[in-house]
């Protein structure tokens, strides 16, 4: 589920919850996308004053299911840009 602050979160619809995290069970598990493109960058940093993070649009899993390709780009209309992501 994306949450178009470039954070990717998962939820079992079958608990009704947040996937937690193996390691500390009260974290919720995220993955949080890098800042990919965006231009022109110096209007928004001056304008909005603000750290730029994509908002993620898509995914999709390779057929093993163990990775993971999300892409996206800026939320704002005002902006041009992309962002692709893969995790293992």
């Amino acid at each position: 589920m994306g949450t178009g602050v470039g954070m990717l979160m998962f939820y079992d619809l079958k608990a009704g919850k947040y996937l937690e995290s193996s390691i500390n069970s009260s974290r919720t598990v995220v993955l949080k996308a890098s800042k990919g493109f965006v231009f022109p960058e110096e209007d928004y940093q001056d304008i909005q004053n603000v750290k730029y993070v994509p908002a993620i649009y898509t995914h999709c899993y390779d057929k093993s299911g163990t990775r993971l390709f999300t892409a996206g780009g800026p939320l704002p209309t005002t902006l041009t840009g992309n962002y692709a992501g893969l995790w293992q």
